[in-house]
């Protein structure tokens, strides 16, 4: 498996009591609240290239934030948004962590600006901290290239299993203290 995590939004801040919160965004138009709870949104036959995201939820001293709510939405792997599809939410593990086998996102099209790149929508909320509200982005993607929110992005590893091409990417968020 993979040996890095991109800490997103921290801007390379790794040690100890040294990290950053991650940076917000706009919640987006396509949010809806109490999506169901799933760790494998991927159907057979769905469009583009199955990505298992793997993540950790830390407070800023780097300690992991259990039974924080992970609240994932995107568009399918054609940039197709369907309301019913690729949404789902979690509660973290006691190391802080959660993950979802999903589709590697597509362009949304005619999207502008941020909404054109490949992305996927993350809310986090906990008592004890406050809000989150960002994206997680891709390294690679032509389209991030003059955007706002260059820490955003993380590294996506591509894999063959069984004939198919299949993305990893590994993604920490870091929550501020409410």
């Amino acid at each position: 498996m993979l040996a890095w995590i991109a800490v997103v939004g921290c801007a390379g801040a790794t040690e100890r009591g040294q990290l950053a919160p991650t940076g917000e965004t706009d919640i987006g138009i396509f949010y809806q609240p109490d999506a169901p709870e799933s760790r494998n949104l991927w159907r057979d036959g769905d469009p583009g290239q199955q990505l298992q995201l793997r993540g950790r939820v830390l407070d800023v001293d780097g300690d992991p934030v259990a039974d924080a709510l992970v609240e994932l939405w995107q568009a399918d792997g054609s940039g197709e948004v369907n309301p019913s599809r690729y949404r789902t939410r979690q509660r973290t593990r006691a190391d802080g962590g959660f993950g979802v086998l999903t589709a590697l996102p597509g362009y949304i099209a005619g999207a502008p600006g941020v909404w054109g790149a490949r992305h996927i929508h993350v809310r986090i909320t906990h008592p004890d901290y406050a809000e989150l509200i960002s994206l997680i982005l891709f390294e690679g993607d032509p389209r991030l290239e003059g955007l706002p929110y260059p820490d955003l992005a993380v590294f996506v590893e591509q894999a063959k299993i069984e004939d198919r091409e299949v993305s990893f990417a590994d993604v920490v968020l870091v929550l501020e203290a409410d």
